[in-house]
């Protein structure tokens, strides 16, 4: 699972830009099974459950922290038709948590199909900072899954630049 240190059992030895991370699940079996259905079956009434969750991690562990989404490649968008986490994220916003879309994504390979070594470089570059008004001190990144925690970083990266003091990390599961 995730270390408060903001590092993963597969990944302990890396370093990341965000500075704890926290999964609800570990990725495997029936976690496997929930976020499968969710993605990709359509389960919709998940998201109300997950984003439930997911709310009172975030919460417990970043107590007024702004949750801002991980933001999807536009390409898995129209291929699915909806994005799970922004849908994850609707349900926290309905919870009562500041949450705001403040990143963007450039389509680029799609992190699930390259093997290890290319997912920790696959994202460099690839997330900047929308338009809009200025990026609060404190946030919190929601994803479905960390993997390598390449993407979550990629985002932490750009929010700090941004000027974000503290960035959490918060998903369902983590490999």
């Amino acid at each position: 699972m995730i270390a408060e240190s903001g590092t993963c059992m597969r990944c302990r030895s890396r370093s990341f830009e965000f500075d704890s991370a926290f999964p609800l699940f570990r990725y495997g079996g029936a976690a496997r099974r929930l976020v499968m259905a969710y993605k990709f079956k359509g389960m919709f009434p998940l998201a109300t459950m997950l984003g439930e969750m997911l709310t009172r991690e975030a919460r417990a562990r970043w107590p007024g922290a702004t949750v801002v989404p991980v933001p999807p490649r536009a390409a898995a968008v129209r291929e699915r038709g909806w994005d799970p986490v922004l849908r994850l994220c609707t349900t926290m916003k309905h919870s009562g948590l500041d949450v705001r879309p403040l990143l963007v994504r450039e389509n680029g390979v799609a992190q699930k199909t390259l093997d290890y070594a290319h997912r920790l470089t696959n994202m460099t570059g690839m997330v900047s900072l929308r338009q809009g008004p200025s990026v609060p001190l404190a946030l919190v990144l929601v994803d479905d899954v960390m993997t390598t925690g390449a993407t979550l970083s990629e985002c932490a990266r750009v929010l700090k630049e941004a000027g974000a003091r503290s960035v959490g990390a918060l998903v369902i599961a983590a490999d």
